[in-house]
């Protein structure tokens, strides 16, 4: 073949990649360009100063604030959470990836449409962003998910080791995660293992989740070792709160027992818990200061509940319900601005482009919608593990009911172990309840032999 040729060729073909992949590099560089420097609240803010500091707390995962402290050496002037923005993204688009090629091999063209689509559509854009330990779990759990489809349909099984290194990081930093991890462990295990029995399916997963749980609960020790603070008391004591208003008598400990009926009405709403603690209110609720009046706050929490039940239950269902957005109209449907800090990190007024503006504007326009309940992925997920709990024979079964279990058992744990109603807590069930959509719909069109839809 003459050289000039073959050039011509190989010039074609790069072309034609570029162009098949052109969606994904645009919702890439649009999705970067609207969050750079990295989208700052509060907590976050909180959370940098451990990793500024190295001194950790409870109060948030202090193995995601190590290793934002690993990472600020990376950080640009100013920006210092620029380095685990990109991070979470890479994990998030190579997980993506693998999720569909791993699947659909003979759909390039189509793949990066699908992720393109997964990281535009608007609840999702509008969280992202965020320095969030919410937003690092699901960016480290598709990433996982993306290793064991690939090690399930590449017979890679090597990867299945892998894959639990960002199954343990995500479930590091979210306390109720868990749970929500052990569907994930079973599919790997059914992996490991096929012809093997429930029981011992269910036995190697739970050992496997109790043995990675132990190692994060030590982990985190060691790293917030010397200090007494922890979050507990602000889900305990929000809990004593909605019992003391469902009773009409005030249960509080002794701490707090100056604050009357009327005053504790004033401060609580089942929406969120930072009125109950705010310094903003008139009265608010004193956290315990030592270690035994942590003790007596759990000790009074756990004799409420279980004197209370009904109270307790009317409390917690009006949480969940906001939560979801069944009961209360969405709180904190997104977040796509720093927010005003002390530490020299510049507003991002500073850094209006002519993309955050309109893509903003689209979120916010959507925030009000359908698309921002929580609930409507819930249904969602709860529906595909029904339909596919007895559709024996499709070939990413597996994968779906891992998926749409775990979104299902995440959104659970808010019941009992959620302190605010913000959309954020949605944000497994919500990229799980996309993914899966986008997903079947390519498998329905796809001409690969693997699928075998009865």
């Amino acid at each position: 073949m003459p050289i000039r040729l073959r050039e011509a060729m190989m010039k074609n073909n790069s072309m034609k990649r570029f162009f098949t992949h052109l969606p994904l590099l645009s919702s890439i560089s649009i999705c970067f360009y609207v969050y750079f420097p990295g989208f700052m609240t509060n907590d976050s803010y909180l959370q940098l100063g451990e990793a500024l500091s190295h001194q950790y707390s409870s109060d948030h995962p202090a193995i995601m604030s190590a290793l934002w402290a690993l990472l600020l050496p990376l950080a640009p002037k100013l920006h210092p959470q620029t380095p685990l923005l990109v991070f979470h993204m890479l994990c998030l688009v190579a997980g993506l990836w693998m999720i569909f090629s791993a699947t659909f091999p003979s759909r390039e063209k189509l793949i990066p449409v699908c992720i393109a689509f997964f990281l535009l559509w608007p609840p999702i854009l509008g969280l992202m962003g965020n320095i969030w330990k919410d937003v690092g779990m699901v960016s480290v759990w598709l990433l996982a998910v993306g290793l064991i489809l690939k090690a399930q349909f590449e017979h890679k099984f090597n990867l299945l080791w892998w894959a639990l290194i960002p199954l343990f990081y995500g479930m590091s930093v979210r306390h109720n995660a868990p749970p929500a991890m052990l569907p994930l462990l079973l599919w790997m295990c059914w992996i490991w293992s096929k012809g093997a029995s429930k029981a011992i399916l269910l036995k190697r997963a739970t050992s496997l989740l109790l043995a990675l749980f132990l190692l994060s609960a030590l982990l985190s020790k060691a790293l917030t070792w010397g200090s007494d603070r922890s979050f507990i008391h602000k889900y305990t004591l929000f809990d004593l709160a909605g019992i003391s208003i469902n009773t009409g008598k005030v249960i509080m400990p002794d701490y707090n027992q100056d604050i009357k009926l009327n005053e504790l009405k004033e401060i609580y709403t089942p929406k969120t818990n930072e009125p109950l603690f705010g310094s903003w209110a008139t009265k608010a609720l004193n956290g315990p200061s030592t270690s035994e009046q942590s003790k007596e706050t759990t000790a009074l929490w756990l004799k409420s509940v279980l004197t209370h039940p009904l109270a307790y239950l009317k409390h917690r269902s009006q949480v969940f319900g906001a939560t979801i957005g069944m009961t209360h109209q969405i709180q904190f449907p997104y977040h796509m601005r720093v927010s005003p800090n002390q530490i020299g990190n510049k507003s991002l007024q500073d850094f209006i482009t002519p993309v955050r503006a309109p893509v903003t504007k689209i979120v916010k326009f959507f925030s009000q919608s359908l698309l921002f309940k929580g609930y409507l992925y819930l249904l969602l997920n709860i529906a595909v593990f029904l339909f596919f709990w007895k559709k024996r024979s499709f070939a990413f079964r597996e994968f779906y009911l891992a998926l749409s279990a775990s979104s299902i058992l995440y959104i659970a744990t808010l019941f009992p172990m959620t302190g605010a109603s913000d959309f954020r807590y949605n944000i497994w069930s919500l990229c799980t309840a996309v993914l899966i959509a986008l997903h079947w719909t390519l498998s329905k069109s796809s001409p690969d032999p693997r699928i075998e839809i009865a």
